[in-house]
């Protein structure tokens, strides 16, 4: 019996080794990606994607961010190409469906936006008031990556 306890306490005290925290993979990811100082200096950024949805359509996406001022995003659908605007104080939107016209955003849709005017929300989150938690694992094409939730001071849930 007291060799049963030896074994449970010594798999206990490895996976307790190797356990990582939220904060621990936050590190990590800031690291591997130019560092926290880095980041710091970062004050506009540009991201460009494409999707190809099942039909082989393709979706092109370019996000424009200045931090903390503001946010244009521009969905190309092949069809037609939906536009948004947003600051801290006010955000319009422009769709085919509206005839390609910007309009002012309704408020639940601009606080909703207006939480992405932040270039990295991970870079100093506790600072801010908000909470990570370490949810989960995943394999992305072949590796373990690790699911991040984080909840900003407001109660808003992000996973990354």
């Amino acid at each position: 019996m007291k060799n049963i306890a030896l074994v449970l306490i010594a798999i206990f005290s490895v996976v307790a080794v190797h356990a990582q925290t939220a904060d621990e993979i936050i590190q990590k990811h800031l690291d591997a990606t130019g560092g926290a100082d880095n980041w710091k200096n970062v004050h506009s950024i540009i991201m460009e994607a494409v999707a190809v949805n099942p039909n082989g359509q393709e979706i092109n996406t370019k996000i424009t961010k200045v931090q903390g001022k503001a946010l244009r995003r521009e969905v190309d659908f092949g069809m037609g190409t939906m536009k948004m605007v947003v600051t801290p104080e006010k955000g319009w939107f422009a769709s085919p469906r509206n005839g390609g016209s910007f309009e002012p955003m309704p408020q639940p849709m601009l606080q909703e936006q207006a939480a992405e005017l932040d270039i990295n929300p991970l870079l100093d989150y506790a600072s801010r008031g908000s909470k990570a938690e370490l949810v989960g694992k995943e394999q992305v094409d072949g590796k373990d990556a690790f699911k991040i939730k984080l909840t900003s001071s407001q109660g808003k849930e992000r996973k990354r």
